[in-house]
Order: structure tokens, then sequence, then C-alpha cells
């Protein structure tokens, strides 16, 4: 079933941090205190497993971040992605136009020491992306190919797609943050480290605390096997 084109919901929060800050977390959070939340991991697929938006993001990086052109994304081209869901958290590379075009949004940023999260990256993202993917995502043009497009561009804005130069990747990291504060202007920005649990974010959004543990997601256990199983059915794919 195709998702409706157009926003159908107000936007109300924009959460705005890294890869591996806890965003998958907050997305689960923001899902039990009612909100419809759109985060590129939990929904990208649609009711056959295909993947609707893996190339959409890729394209818009490369049309507004990567291109010398440096277009702008408008609040109808998000709408188009997003306008089913009321909170919007990965990807979040294209946060100045976000912030344009839903300026009565809350403003949350998932915060990360640099050194945490560096260690993440190398235990999660950059101990698979170096496997030759291109060799086999072509043989799942529904799934396999729209992810490779957006994680190899999503990786090119965080380290030039060299995963050895953490010291670029870490400077981009901090100057992301330092440019949603400076994008945000006077808005309120929290920022949320998901080991603070629920007392801030719902502070913050003016809702009850649940009475219920607050959501620990997509940690580094097992993603090196899913994605060790993965790659061998796409390569057993390609070699049909």
């Amino acid at each position: 079933m195709e998702r409706p084109k157009g926003r159908t919901t107000p936007m109300r929060v924009l959460c705005l941090g890294y890869f591996r800050t806890g965003t998958q977390s907050l997305a689960t959070a923001l899902e039990l205190l009612g909100y419809k939340p759109y985060h590129f991991k939990v929904q990208v697929h649609d009711h056959v497993g295909k993947m609707h938006d893996g190339g959409k993001w890729a394209e818009a990086f490369e049309r507004v971040l990567l291109d010398a052109g440096a277009q702008h994304y408008e609040k109808k081209d998000f709408d188009e992605l997003i306008g089913n869901c009321d909170a919007m958290l990965e990807p979040s590379f294209l946060y100045r136009d976000l912030l344009t075009a839903y300026p009565e949004a809350k403003v949350i940023v998932t915060t990360r020491e640099p050194k945490n999260w560096l260690a993440s990256m190398r235990k999660t993202l950059w101990a698979v992306m170096p496997w030759p993917w291109h060799s086999v995502v072509s043989s799942d043009p529904d799934y396999g190919a729209p992810w490779w497009h957006y994680l190899s561009t999503s990786m090119k804005l965080i380290c030039n797609g060299d995963f050895n130069d953490e010291q670029l990747a870490e400077r981009r990291f901090l100057e992301h943050y330092e440019g949603v504060r400076e994008a945000a202007g006077d808005r309120e920005v929290l920022g949320f480290d998901v080991k603070d649990g629920w007392e801030p974010l719902c502070s913050f959004l003016g809702a009850e605390v649940p009475d219920c543990p607050f959501p620990r997601e997509n940690g580094g256990s097992g993603f090196i096997d899913l994605h060790v199983e993965w790659f061998r059915t796409l390569a057993g794919k390609s070699m049909a």
C-alpha cells in the first residue's frame, strides 16, 4: 500500500541528531508517547518489502549538499516523503531545510561524546561498509540497491567515504551540531542523551512520563551478524 503523498498531519518534532546517537531509541520513545515518527531504518518499507525512500534521500543529499549548485529541499519535497509522520529523526543532514520547512516544530538533538560515537561507528557501519556491497546489491533493486545508494552517499557527507579518516568524521560530527543550533536561531533546542531517560524528554514535550523503561534499541550487538547474513543472501541472489 502506497503512503499518501503530501502532509496529512502537522509536523510536531524535529530530531536532528547524527547517526548512532540514539535516534532509533528516541523514535520508539516518541511512538510510545503517541507520535508517528519517521526514522529511516524503521520507515523505509512498504507492505511488499520495497524501499521507498533510500534513493530519494540519496538524490536529495546529492542535489542539496553535494552539488555545487546547492539547491534547497522545499516543504513540498519533504511532505512527499514524510507527510504522514509528525516527528522526523533520520536522516538529519538536511537540517537547515527541515527547520525552514517546519518552523512550528519542537527541536531535539540526540547527543553523544565524539569518542563514543566514533567507537560505535567503528563497531557497526564502518565495519561493514568496506565489504564489496556494490557487487551484490544490484541483485535486489527493490531494497539492496537504494539502501546502498543512501548509505554510501551518507558516508560521503560524514567522512568523504574514507572510513579511516576519523579526524574528518569527528569534525563533521561537531560541525553538524554547531550548524543545527545556529540554524535553529531563537528556537529552543533540547540536547538529549538517551541515557537520561524519560524525564527531560517528556518535560520538553509537555507529556506524561510513561510507566515503562526508556527504550534501548539498535545497539552494536548483532549488527555484524545481521549484515553478514544479508550480504550472503544478496550474494546468493547475484549468483543465481
